[in-house]
């Protein structure tokens, strides 16, 4: 049986060490005198290969915006993005935080390049909430979302910042961008839930699907307005579809019905159907639950 080299193996371990605060350091020679360390003590590492690659691509990555090499076009910083999703990603799988940390960076540099070069929030995956996102940084992901034309308008705009706002800590204005969302991509709805991972979101989204299974996301917010009265935010400017429609609607009606019946409650209840009858029907049962329920209490029964 081969006996265990301690020394050799920990030489090996301390080299891999070093070369990952380079990395974290983003320090390019230390790197490759790290790697080439490594390389002395153990010339059979299995990550050696990988290690080599990573180090090129740092020694190939721009040091700062006057760098000639700096990314000053979308299609540069595309090209730019790309290798980072195909090549590098898939090599730092496996080196830990240090991996991490090195994409961090990265894509920190990216998202400065995207904003010094006015990227376009339409091009998706270079803009530069986009890429803050990636890099972890969630306040300057929230405020380049912000200065986007026309966001509440933008679907791509509000999920970046019910994403930003989540991680800020600040769940109203999170649960805010989401509801917007729902509106404008009903259809990504499940995917935003997934990435937002928000539980008192989730739990509600999870309930509306039972109270209203035939319906899509953009009668969700409308339906959080009815089941947390109390919560109900101010989403204007509403898009031009039945259930951003229906939410000042109810608004009034929440409002009217706090003062008994009336003709303009009527008259609201019958726009209320008109865009949705499955909605309307279960506004009345909840209606009719509540006045059943109440009944009974006065009487006495349980």
């Amino acid at each position: 049986m081969q006996q265990l080299d301690i020394f050799a193996d920990s030489e090996s371990v301390q080299r891999t060490n070093d070369l990952m605060a380079a990395w974290i350091q983003f320090d390019r020679n230390a790197a490759l005198r790290a790697l080439q360390a490594l390389r002395s003590v153990d010339a059979t590492h299995p990550e050696l290969a990988n290690y080599q690659a990573v180090c090129d691509h740092l020694a190939s990555w721009p040091t700062g915006c006057d760098d000639p090499s700096w990314p000053r076009t979308p299609t540069a910083i595309q090209t730019a993005v790309d290798q980072l999703l195909t090549q590098l990603i898939p090599l730092t799988q496996k080196m830990g935080d240090s991996g991490r940390t090195l994409l961090r960076k990265m894509w920190a540099d990216l998202a400065s390049a995207s904003s010094i070069a006015k990227i376009d929030y339409a091009e998706g995956l270079t803009y530069t909430a986009e890429l803050h996102w990636r890099a972890e940084q969630y306040a300057e992901m929230v405020r380049a979302a912000q200065h986007v034309p026309d966001a509440d308008m933008q679907a791509p705009v509000q999920r970046w910042l019910a994403l930003g706002h989540q991680k800020c800590g600040d769940n109203k204005m999170a649960r805010l961008a989401a509801l917007r969302f729902a509106w404008l991509a009903p259809q990504q709805f499940d995917m935003l839930m997934t990435e937002i991972n928000n539980p008192e979101l989730t739990k509600d989204w999870k309930a509306f699907q039972n109270d209203l299974s035939d319906l899509d996301a953009t009668w969700f917010p409308v339906w959080c307005l009815h089941e947390h009265k109390a919560d109900g935010l101010n989403l204007a400017p509403y898009p031009q579809n039945a259930g951003a429609m229906a939410y000042p609607i109810l608004i009034d009606l929440i409002a009217q019905e706090r003062t008994g019946l009336s003709k303009a409650i009527f008259t609201d209840r019958a726009r209320l159907k008109d865009l949705g009858e499955h909605f309307f029907a279960f506004y009345l049962q909840r209606r009719s639950d509540f006045h059943s329920a109440r009944n009974r209490s006065m009487r006495g029964n349980p």
